[in-house]
């Protein structure tokens, strides 16, 4: 279950990552 709730954060941050890139 920990495991789970790291890669949603990991997928949340990859995609503030991409938002950031796209401005």
């Amino acid at each position: 279950m920990n495991r789970n709730g790291d890669e949603t954060e990991i997928k949340l941050s990859l995609n503030e990552e991409k938002l950031n890139g796209c401005k």
